[in-house]
């Protein structure tokens, strides 16, 4: 059976990091320039999905040496990042929410998304640091 993973080349890791610095600057001169007549609700997806592009990048990119030790740590970190998410989203999200404003707000999908990603990311190389 084939266990390989099927993953974006390690050099898309590049360009998930160059996405997501460009994603501010980007969305500052576009809410302050070009478009001054569009609305901002607009130009705030498009930078978000921008950015949930860039976390994709960089989360299933190659490493330089994917074994299988590798798979087994990114499997470790999708399935804290996935725990953490539900957690956070089920619970921590709604109660802070109430706390702090008195009502329950609702949560876009490119949140749920971005937050999952940037869990996954921050584990997975945590878990592969502690490994050296």
């Amino acid at each position: 059976m084939n266990n390989k993973l099927r993953l974006f080349p390690h050099y898309f890791k590049y360009i998930g990091i160059a996405l997501c610095f460009i994603n501010p600057v980007s969305f500052f001169f576009l809410l302050n320039t070009v478009f001054k007549g569009v609305d901002i609700d607009l130009i705030k997806f498009f930078s978000f999905s921008l950015l949930t592009l860039g976390l994709s990048f960089i989360a299933f990119a190659r490493e330089r040496v994917e074994d299988e030790m590798m798979v087994s740590i990114r499997l470790q970190a999708i399935v804290f990042a996935f725990i953490f998410s539900v957690f956070y989203f089920s619970f921590m999200k709604p109660l802070m929410s109430f706390l702090l404003e008195g009502t329950i707000s609702q949560v876009n999908s490119n949140g749920i998304i971005s937050t999952m990603l940037v869990a996954y990311i921050l584990i997975f190389y945590f878990l592969k640091w502690r490994l050296k």
